[in-house]
């Protein structure tokens, strides 16, 4: 029962990571935009990748940004995941919070 929500995290972050990784290959989004969404392809693309083929490097930048953003966003879900099972677990305590 305790490897549910890293799983889930994990596979709710996979079409998300997808969609960061397109967005972060797009050119005609801001740059800032795309920092904010795909972090991992801003980092991807400083590696240093020269005297490698071009396919080589391509893929090189490519799975090293499906993997950073897989990473921000598995941890991203799982924090909202903790968050949401500890209001469902808790709820007068959270609302008592709330209150001014």
């Amino acid at each position: 029962m305790r490897a549910k929500r890293p799983f889930g995290a994990l596979l709710l972050a996979l079409p998300v990571t997808l969609l960061a990784t397109a967005i972060g290959d797009n050119t005609n989004i801001l740059t800032v935009v795309k920092a904010l969404v795909s972090p991992g392809m801003m980092i991807a693309l400083r590696l240093d990748t020269s005297g490698e083929r071009l396919l080589d490097a391509i893929s090189k930048v490519v799975l090293t940004a499906l993997f950073l953003n897989e990473v921000y966003y598995s941890l991203i879900i799982y924090g909202g995941l903790t968050c949401f099972a500890a209001l469902r677990r808790h709820p007068s305590a959270s609302r008592n919070k709330l209150q001014i």
